[in-house]
C-alpha cells in the first residue's frame, strides 16, 4: 500500500467521518450526547474530545444533555425534541465484553423506540454469540437505529444480524487534528500495553530483553487529585460565566475530566522516542503526534481490524504479531 503522512491520513478520515455523519442529522435543536467514559482510560477520552470538536466545528454546539452510563436523565430526554437524535459515545464497548454501556445502549432503544438513535463509531464483539439475538431484538424493536461501526468485521457483523442502517466510520478521535507534542522525549522506548481484560494472551513484557531506557507501562490510572480539581474547576467556571444549571455543571466536568485524561495521555506519549502498543489509541495518538511506533493485536482483533481498513499506509507505523517481533521493528532513535 502507497505510504501516507500524517495530515493527508487525518484529512481524508475527518472527511470519512462527515461523510458518515452529517447526512444523517441536517440540524437538531439541543445536542444529546449519552455514556460519558467516565473512567481513566485515555483512549475513551481521546473520543470523548474528538466528539466534542466534531460537533463544535460541523454544527456549532456543545452538549446540552450528558450523562455517563448512570445518573441518565431521563425525564429531560423525554421532555426534549423528539425531532433531536440521541447521539451515544463512540468506543470498543459494543457487545459483551463491557456489559455495563451495552446495558445502557439497549435500555435507550427500548425507552425511546422509534426516535433517532445514532451510535457514534464503536468496533463490535460478542464473546457468547447467543447474546447477539438481544441485542438484534432490541434493534428490530426500536425501529430508527443508525450504528456506525470502526472495521470491516463490525460491519459484516452489524449488518448480519441487526435490522438497522449500517456505515463504516473511522474512530472520532482523528477529529481531534493533528497535535504539538507538549514535551521532548526522555524514553529511548516505550511500551505501553494492555493491563486489563483486552490484554493478549502471550508473553509478559518479562520475556523478550528490552533496551536500556525502556518505559514499561498502561495508561489506566488517573493522579489522585485530578477528579478533585475538576470539581473545584467547573465549580470556579460556573460562577464566573453563571452556568449554575445541573447539565451545564455536568457538561463542564465532564469536559475537564476528558481533556485532563488526554493530556496525561499525550504527555506521556511524548516522553518517547518509539512505541510499542497494543493500544488502539496510542496507535491513534501516535499518528496524531506523528511518532514512529509498531502496533499489535489486543485479544480480540479491534486494532488491526482498524488498521486495515483506515490506517495501514501511514509511513511512520508497523505492525507485529508478537512483542518479540515489535521489538526487532523496533529502530532506535537518539533521544533528543
Amino acid at each position: 500500500m502507497e505510504m501516507t503522512g500524517q495530515k493527508e491520513l487525518i484529512a481524508a478520515l475527518q472527511l470519512q467521518i462527515d461523510e458518515a455523519i452529517l447526512p444523517l442529522v441536517p440540524r437538531f435543536e439541543q445536542l444529546i450526547l449519552l455514556d460519558f467514559p467516565n473512567h481513566a482510560n485515555v483512549g475513551d477520552s481521546a473520543i470523548y474530545a474528538g466528539e466534542l470538536e466534531f460537533f463544535s466545528k460541523r454544527f456549532q454546539a456543545r452538549p446540552s444533555i450528558i450523562s455517563d452510563a448512570t445518573n441518565i436523565p431521563w425525564g429531560r430526554i423525554e421532555n426534549s425534541n423528539a425531532a433531536d437524535p440521541i447521539f451515544l459515545h463512540g468506543g470498543g464497548n459494543f457487545g459483551d465484553l463491557w456489559p455495563q454501556h451495552q446495558v445502557l445502549r439497549e435500555e435507550i432503544l427500548k425507552r425511546f423506540p422509534g426516535r433517532l438513535v445514532i451510535q457514534l463509531p464503536q468496533s463490535i464483539h460478542y464473546g457468547d454469540e447467543g447474546k447477539i439475538d438481544q441485542t438484534a431484538k432490541t434493534i428490530r424493536e426500536h425501529g430508527n437505529f443508525v450504528l456506525l461501526v470502526r472495521d470491516e468485521a463490525s460491519f459484516e457483523i452489524a449488518k448480519s444480524n441487526f435490522q438497522c442502517e449500517v456505515r463504516r466510520s473511522p474512530d472520532m478521535a482523528f477529529h481531534l487534528g493533528a497535535l504539538k507534542p507538549p514535551r521532548r522525549p526522555v524514553h529511548e522506548l516505550l511500551l505501553l500495553l494492555r493491563n486489563d481484560r483486552e490484554k493478549r494472551a502471550e508473553e509478559s513484557t518479562g520475556g523478550p530483553d528490552l533496551p536500556p531506557g525502556t518505559l514499561v507501562t498502561d495508561w489506566l490510572e488517573d493522579k489522585k487529585s485530578m477528579k478533585a480539581g475538576a470539581k473545584a474547576m467547573t465549580a470556579i467556571k460556573a460562577l464566573l460565566k453563571g452556568e449554575a444549571g445541573e447539565m451545564a455543571v455536568r457538561r463542564n466536568y465532564f469536559e475537564l475530566l476528558a481533556m485532563n485524561r488526554l493530556r496525561r495521555g499525550v504527555d506521556l506519549l511524548s516522553s518517547g522516542n518509539f512505541i510499542i502498543t497494543d493500544r488502539l489509541h496510542v496507535h491513534i495518538l501516535s499518528i496524531l503526534l506523528d511518532i514512529n511506533h509498531v502496533v499489535l493485536d489486543n485479544s480480540y482483533g479491534k486494532v488491526s481490524r482498524f488498521i486495515n481498513l483506515w490506517t495501514s499506509g501511514f509511513a511512520k507505523m508497523t505492525q507485529a504479531d508478537s512483542l518479540s517481533r515489535a521489538l526487532e521493528l523496533y529502530k532506535p532513535v537518539a533521544v533528543q
